[in-house]
């Protein structure tokens, strides 16, 4: 899961980006994904951003997302942090997927994440333009006409069982990429003692500088 190591030498901080493949907009899962990033990192409450900012203090904050397109677009963790503690935020966003996948959200996070993208929803079509988008994405992704009327209750239908068993399949954190630009003086012995795999170093222009 450890990747390459873009060097930028005496950095005060290090930008962390973890990616894998997701699904497609138009996959049967697509509600229950929408649930499990607004919970993991979507949201400012959610349990990336409440784990690095709140408890750690490593950050002023860290999202996921995924990224919707016709075919199979990427799922995305992305933070920036101090380069001393590179290696741990790294730690934490891989256990918060791990613990995504290993147990049940609560209920209070549930509730939390469903009545805000319920709510937020008809917010996003306040301008003319909004709502062109959003029709243009009926025809781009092939959704159905009552896409916009079952919004609401396709995403308030979500239980935590669903949730568990959609992150389990779409959460993959065995393909999950790391690529972290920092000093690689400070931050590729800790990234490498993680033991999620090699840690390579590569120059801003993508040439190997070695370990």
């Amino acid at each position: 899961r450890a990747g390459p190591v873009v060097s930028k030498p005496d950095a005060p901080q290090s930008e962390i980006r973890g990616a894998h493949v997701g699904i497609p907009r138009v996959h049967p899962d697509y509600f229950r994904v929408v649930v499990i990033n607004a919970v993991l990192g979507g949201l400012f409450s959610s349990r990336i951003n409440l784990n690095l900012r709140e408890r750690n203090a490593y950050t002023y904050g860290a999202r996921s997302e995924f990224d919707w397109r016709r075919a199979a677009g990427p799922f995305v963790v992305s933070t920036a942090v101090a380069s001393d503690v590179t290696a741990a935020a790294t730690r934490e966003i891989l256990g918060e997927i791990d613990r995504m996948r290993s147990e049940p959200i609560a209920e209070d996070e549930l509730t939390l994440a469903t009545s805000f993208l319920s709510g937020v929803f008809p917010i996003r079509y306040e301008t003319t333009a909004a709502v062109a988008t959003a029709l243009a994405n009926l025809v781009v992704y092939g959704l159905d006409d009552s896409y916009f009327d079952t919004y609401r209750a396709n995403i308030q239908s979500v239980t935590t069982t669903d949730v568990l068993e959609a992150a389990q399949r779409h959460l993959r954190p065995e393909r999950l990429r790391v690529v972290v630009v920092g000093d690689p003086a400070q931050v590729a012995q800790p990234l490498g003692a993680l033991d999620v795999g090699e840690v390579s170093i590569y120059d801003p222009e993508g040439s190997p500088l070695g370990a």
